[in-house]
């Protein structure tokens, strides 16, 4: 059995060769000394060039990015593709991300940066501690009936129960899988915006899901790749700066939605025009948040938000004109229990400023203080009464059922 022996000290040599040539950094000629073993010892060395050589061209093509150099970036991707295979495919996604990102930090404006880099520090402390977006303001815009949808157009196995994506099965979906749900997107808005939703395509699509599955973080990125020449993308900004905390970027986005539509539009409960009043006294400017909430029609207004335009217009000193809306509100049945009180507290300051002359009544043991904060800092300023009977969107043309609502 000598050529057995001289068949393995033969390979034994190439791989030893092959150890000598990854040490100096020549990743192509290990590589091509490697490239007909098969033994478990030339496979593992194999691995580990590949993953030492694409790291290496993987960090090129970052520099490349922050340099600028666009054709330097595709000729090192074109080289870093050469060692791609399915077990470092995290890696590769992970480079891509960087570059997307330190495109944007170079291209968009400064406030819009600054989401993005709330969104990538939100995104490693994750990391850190997955707890850590657990917290209720990440679950205000969550829909698990989307997700659960996307889990049955993606099933393997139609009979099956249907499972929602998790957070990386939904960054590492495909185009075409994610092109399968462009319909159920396009139940989420009202028609003639939704138009454009095929032509948004893919990254909308993905990050509609991410903003479904309580992950804002993971959804900026994508709506910052997009053109805020449209409508959708604007209130989707304006929905991910809100809840990552950027309550004057998301009245800008606010603003440049109706600057495109004309008017305020009702999106999935959600009046923008007292969505960019709620944005406002956020930031302190109770003056425009007046302003804006003058605009959107009475009869759009649910619980909370007519609630927040009586207390504007008190801290406004108009304080009769609160007193009409309020009494106009509740005496068609309302049961607001922040209306009442805040009649209540419109007619105790109209009776002190006209010399204890007026109606009064005390409708709570234990009245609180309704103030603006209070109202905005309680969720999204949605219409409660539509919540209530209008249920989640369903697909236009889909052979599956959605399944029972659970969120």
């Amino acid at each position: 059995m000598a050529w057995l022996d001289n068949l393995f000290s033969a390979e034994h040599r190439r791989v030893a060769s092959a150890r000598e040539l990854f040490a100096e950094d020549k990743y192509d000629e290990a590589l091509e000394l490697l490239q007909t073993l098969e033994s478990p010892q030339a496979g593992e060395l194999r691995k580990q060039i590949q993953v030492a050589a694409a790291k290496l061209w993987l960090d090129e093509a970052l520099d490349a990015t922050d340099a600028g150099d666009g054709n330097r970036l595709r000729r090192v991707m074109a080289r870093a593709g050469r060692y791609h295979h399915d077990e470092i495919d995290e890696m590769y996604r992970e480079t891509d991300r960087k570059i997307r990102e330190r495109r944007i930090r170079l291209t968009a404006p400064e406030h819009w940066c600054e989401v993005l880099l709330a969104a990538v520090t939100q995104r490693n402390e994750y990391f850190r501690t997955p707890q850590a977006l657990g917290v209720p303001k990440y679950r205000v815009f969550a829909s698990r009936r989307l997700l659960l949808y996307a889990g049955t157009s993606w099933a393997t196995d139609p009979e099956g129960e249907a499972e929602a994506p998790s957070t990386d099965d939904i960054e590492a979906a495909s185009p075409e899988k994610l092109t399968m749900l462009i319909d159920a997107i396009q139940t989420m808005y009202p028609d003639d915006l939704a138009e454009t939703v095929p032509s948004l395509g893919a990254p909308f699509v993905r990050a509609m899901l991410q903003v479904a599955n309580g992950r804002p973080d993971l959804a900026t990125l994508p709506l910052l790749e997009l053109p805020e020449s449209d409508p959708l993308v604007c209130f989707e900004r304006a929905r991910v700066a809100h809840i990552l905390g950027y309550p004057r970027t998301a009245l800008l986005a606010l603003q440049n939605f109706r600057v495109l539509v004309g008017d305020h539009r009702t999106i999935r409960r959600l009046n923008t025009g007292v969505f960019a009043a709620q944005m406002a006294v956020s930031i302190g400017d109770e003056a425009r948040a007046l302003t804006v909430i003058r605009t959107v029609p009475i009869r759009f207004l649910g619980k909370r938000p007519l609630a927040l335009y009586a207390r504007l217009l008190m801290n406004a000193g108009e304080l009769q004109k609160a007193n009409d809306v309020l009494e106009d509100h509740i005496s068609r049945g309302s049961d607001n229990e922040d209306a009442l009180l805040l009649l209540d507290e419109t007619r105790t300051r109209l009776r002190d400023l006209h010399g204890g002359v007026g109606e009064s009544n005390t409708w709570f043991d234990l009245p609180r203080e309704v103030t603006a904060e209070v109202l905005i800092n309680a969720g999204p300023l949605i219409d409660e009464d539509q919540a209530r009977t209008t249920p989640e969107p369903i697909p236009r043309r889909s052979s599956r059922d959605w399944g029972k609502e659970t969120n």
